[in-house]
């Protein structure tokens, strides 16, 4: 069995950040999410996978999850595992399961595909729903859409709860490369939670760690850092003294965190930086930006890569364009600063 990946989207609603980084390498949870599929997809057996700008379906196995609305999703209205009705998107939905998106499909499924422009969706799947030829598979994990920004940040609080519930032991091995680490609070008084993970870069460094445990940086961290709830951060974060993180935090790879920085329900990507005494919440800060000192940021914003923000500035729901330079607070709630 083969396995087709469509990464030819322009990831609109995940603007600015898609502006300078496709989105299937965006890094959810510090790994890019073309990176997810394609383990999930080797745990699966699969040894040949193809990453397409287009999709040639081929027998269709629909793999679907109940969510609370199915209005933005394809509908599945169902009897005994056999799809009767497929529905795009449909204003009053008559079925709280929805497509997912992940397809199995057999050579056969090119016959009723005609040789132009057409969509799966809102063409092929009726019809096979109406022939009694489009059955499902009812997803008992968890499940999400990350292609908006606060979709994007309730996926990441998903996924780390995800994690949470697989741990076992002090630390062990809990996805690739990634790994659960019990806070002891016999070490610390500042730990009122115990659910931190660490992402290695690869093999070596994660063999490093193992090594090292008693002598590594994760010890420094709970000396001085507060964690609330799920936090994951990469093995190359540096986070400075009297640090409050929590709950749904991810710091990615060569992520500097200043010294006195709050951040919740929120993402720091690759090698930005947070100087001292800064507040983040609710928000996406890009790759390679900077946030001065004394900086507060909530509300829902997103910075692109290579944003600088200087000290003291006050952020509130703004988008905030790739290299962009911000001298001034941003008030107007929706603001777009290119």
């Amino acid at each position: 069995m083969n396995a087709l990946i469509l990464v030819g989207g322009y990831g609109t609603r995940l603007r600015p950040l898609t502006l300078t980084t496709p989105k299937p390498l965006i890094n959810f949870c510090n790994k890019p999410i073309i990176e997810h599929q394609i383990l999930h997809l080797a745990k699966c057996g699969i040894k040949e996978i193809v990453l397409a700008i287009a999709y040639k379906p081929t027998n269709i196995t629909n793999f679907v999850k109940e969510v609370e609305d199915p209005r933005a999703f394809g509908v599945v209205i169902t009897e005994d595992k056999m799809i009767t009705k497929f529905e795009e998107k449909p204003l009053v939905p008559k079925s709280s399961l929805i497509n997912a998106g992940i397809y199995i499909l057999n050579k056969q499924i090119l016959n009723f595909i005609p040789q132009r422009n057409c969509s799966l969706e809102k063409e092929i799947f009726p019809k096979l729903a109406s022939d009694n030829m489009l059955y499902f598979y009812q997803l008992n994990n968890f499940w999400a859409d990350i292609g908006k920004p606060l979709d994007f940040l309730k996926g990441q609080s998903l996924y780390m709860e995800n994690l949470e519930e697989r741990k076992y032991e002090k630390h062990m091995l809990l996805d690739h490369l990634l790994i659960y680490y019990s806070l002891n609070e016999n070490h610390t008084k500042n730990v009122v939670h115990k659910n931190l993970f660490v992402s290695f870069e690869n093999i070596e460094e994660l063999n490093k760690f193992n090594e090292n445990e008693e002598n590594s940086f994760i010890k420094d961290i709970f000396l001085h850092t507060k964690i609330e709830g799920n936090v994951l951060i990469s093995s190359t974060t540096i986070i400075k003294q009297n640090c409050v993180l929590g709950d749904n935090v991810v710091l990615g790879e060569h992520v500097i965190i200043g010294e006195g920085c709050r951040i919740k329900n929120s993402c720091v990507m690759s090698q930005s930086t947070i100087n001292s005494y800064s507040y983040i919440e609710n928000s996406i800060i890009g790759s390679k930006s900077r946030v001065g000192n004394w900086s507060r940021i909530e509300g829902l914003c997103v910075l692109g890569e290579s944003v600088i923000l200087k000290p003291e500035i006050f952020v509130n729901n703004a988008f905030i364009l790739p290299f962009k330079e911000v001298n001034n607070s941003i008030y107007d709630k929706g603001a777009i600063i290119m």
